[in-house]
């Protein structure tokens, strides 16, 4: 017989795993919605949109960052950074949205994965879960 402590265990990573996967069904959806309008900005859309923001732009980029990478990868996020700032100004914002976006992808992961944070992770990896 399995004990209720072996139930509850095995219950909680099926919840684990419920969660991320309605998660990534979520980012897949929003991304699906964004494929299929058309919705992809281009360059010059980008850089009228940042230009028309003013000084807001700088203060507004970096949460923009945080929220936005969960569906675009960093170095498009970056490049169109660099695109709104420049060399100068782009590149400490750039970093400061890198960093706050694993922040926030490493916190939306451990709430997901509940108590089970670092048991998917492979033996090898888990010191450094711990580290972390």
């Amino acid at each position: 017989m399995e004990s209720s402590a072996g139930r509850g265990r095995r219950f909680g990573r099926l919840r684990a795993l419920i969660r991320i996967a309605a998660f990534a069904l979520l980012i897949g959806v929003i991304f699906l919605v964004v494929a299929v309008t058309g919705s992809f900005p281009d360059p010059d859309e980008v850089r009228d949109w940042g230009d028309g923001l003013g000084d807001l732009a700088v203060v507004a980029c970096v949460p923009a960052f945080v929220v936005v990478n969960f569906v675009i990868a960093w170095p498009i996020l970056a490049g169109g950074i660099g695109l709104l700032f420049d060399t100068a100004l782009g590149t400490p914002l750039a970093l400061a949205g890198v960093t706050l976006a694993a922040l926030a992808q490493m916190a939306v992961a451990r709430y997901l994965v509940g108590d089970h944070a670092g048991r998917f992770l492979p033996k090898r990896t888990r010191g450094l879960e711990r580290f972390l």
